[in-house]
């Protein structure tokens, strides 16, 4: 099982979280991956705040995974 770093920051005046694998090495996996790939999605369902409705969070809980996986080493 993986184990994430964490942080939560502010853009826009709304809230960001953010989380890389703790033991990512960046500088062993450029070779085999040199690109950068960023990954964006624009909640259709959020709050007041800007987070995510429970419900509508939880319905992106296989994208993650896959995401996840289709990066590991």
């Amino acid at each position: 099982m993986l184990t994430w770093l964490t942080a939560e920051k502010e853009y826009e005046g709304f809230p960001l979280y953010l989380r890389r694998p703790a033991d990512l090495d960046v500088d062993s996996l450029r070779p085999a991956h040199p690109n950068l790939a960023v990954v964006t999605h624009e909640f259709t369902k959020r709050k007041p705040n800007g987070l995510p409705e429970r419900d509508y969070n939880e319905s992106l809980f296989e994208m993650d995974i896959e995401l996840v996986r289709a990066f590991r080493r």
